[in-house]
């Protein structure tokens, strides 16, 4: 029979591997709901929520899902984002969208050789537009769940995306700070090149996205983290 000693040690080598094992399928992000209010010109405008739901079943097959709703005056945006389990890329974008009455439907389908198919659904029409990026196709809150997944980063560090209308550069530009309710919170600024987003992460364990500029379809908008929870849809 093995020891006390001895059964403590492969316990703790065996809790060590599988950690190493399934690293990869544990989401930073995972079962998290982060709730945010959306400023233009310093006043609240709207609201937003970006929630990570975990794997799920979609038309058949298995993905990590992120939902992301923004919603303000005469404005709301659900964007349902189907990733690839290992990677995190994303697979399929469902888009439901109202804006003062007009509501679209939007469907995206991202192939790994970078190749995208959109249909769009309006007013009774449809549409259906493909075309190609110079790599693996990207969306931003991917990007923000795999930056998520890295616990740490540093400045100066970069990352290319290939976002569905540009190619940007997304660069660490060091530490900063983020106005929470009053608080400051120490944070990652990442910037992208050419300008198009600004994301601050918090800089714990949790690398929370505390503050996201330029992802609204609302212009000069932006998302601050107001509560971070569990999400209640699991």
């Amino acid at each position: 029979m093995l020891s006390i000693n001895k059964l403590n040690i492969f316990i703790g080598l065996l809790s060590f591997f599988s950690g190493l094992v399934f690293s990869n399928n544990v989401y930073a992000l995972d079962n998290q709901k982060v709730c945010y209010k959306i400023n233009k010109f310093g006043v609240k405008v709207g609201t937003a929520v970006l929630e990570s739901l975990g794997r799920v079943e979609y038309q058949g097959k298995k993905y990590a899902l992120i939902v992301f709703t923004a919603r303000a005056v005469g404005f709301f945006d659900e964007e349902k984002i189907y990733m690839d389990i290992e990677t995190l890329y994303p697979v399929v974008v469902t888009r439901d969208i109202n804006i003062f009455g007009k509501k679209e439907k939007i469907d995206e389908f991202y192939g790994p050789d970078g190749k995208i198919k959109i249909i769009n659904r309006s007013k009774g029409k449809e549409t259906e537009t493909t075309f190609q990026t110079s790599g693996r196709a990207d969306n931003i809150y991917c990007f923000i769940q795999r930056l998520s997944n890295l616990r740490k980063i540093a400045q100066d560090d970069i990352f290319e995306l290939n976002l569905p209308t540009r190619k940007v550069s997304a660069v660490v530009k060091g530490k900063d700070e983020v106005n929470i309710d009053g608080f400051l919170k120490s944070a990652y600024l990442i910037e992208t090149v050419p300008k198009q987003f600004k994301i601050w992460l918090s800089d714990d364990g949790a690398m929370l996205p505390l503050r996201i500029d330029g992802t609204v379809g609302l212009r000069s908008a932006v998302m601050i983290m107001t509560d971070s929870c569990k999400s209640d849809k699991n």
